[in-house]
């Protein structure tokens, strides 16, 4: 049986567990872009092999704690399990981040900031750093002033056409 959609920038799936270390790379990587969701027991192909239900409990429990510590701002994933057909799966989901950049505290904010793209998790260059800085207070990098921009820099017809057609 296969999943009903495929990996993309807010989903990615997962076989089995992977160590903490990703989850939380992946988690962050949502946080700081469109938000999204890890799924557990799903091969790369979509297939859905589940995993065990003994140890779902356990391991919600583990990945919401854990998740919460490494994180900074801390993230508060909602985890919870999802049966289709005969198997269960284990899902990780947050939504996009209100104070970005988020970033794994043992690594602090310069190396230790992903995000998500494509169906990869990367490490933030500085300049995305400060991007997602400027879109926590609402602002675009594109819309601040140049201030050691000169007059020969501006276009005098476009001036015109933004005074008088505004």
């Amino acid at each position: 049986m296969k999943y009903p959609e495929q990996e993309s920038s807010t989903l990615e799936f997962k076989q089995t567990l992977p160590e903490n270390s990703q989850i939380i790379k992946t988690v962050i990587g949502f946080c700081n872009r469109n938000g999204g969701k890890l799924i557990v027991g799903v091969k790369e192909n979509g297939t859905i092999v589940g995993i065990p239900e003994e140890k779902i409990q356990k391991v919600m429990e583990y990945l919401n704690k854990s998740i919460y510590e490494a994180s900074s701002p801390p993230i508060i994933p909602a985890v919870y399990s999802q049966r289709i057909g005969n198997k269960t799966l284990l899902i990780v989901e947050v939504s996009s981040g209100m104070n970005k950049p988020y970033y794994r505290t043992s690594e602090g904010i310069g190396k230790g900031t992903y995000v998500r793209l494509g169906r990869s998790t990367v490490k933030a260059s500085a300049d995305m750093v400060e991007e997602l800085k400027w879109q926590t207070r609402g602002r675009s990098f594109d819309l601040m002033p140049v201030y050691h921009a000169k007059e020969e820099d501006l276009d005098p017809a476009k001036l015109m056409h933004f005074f008088f057609f505004f």
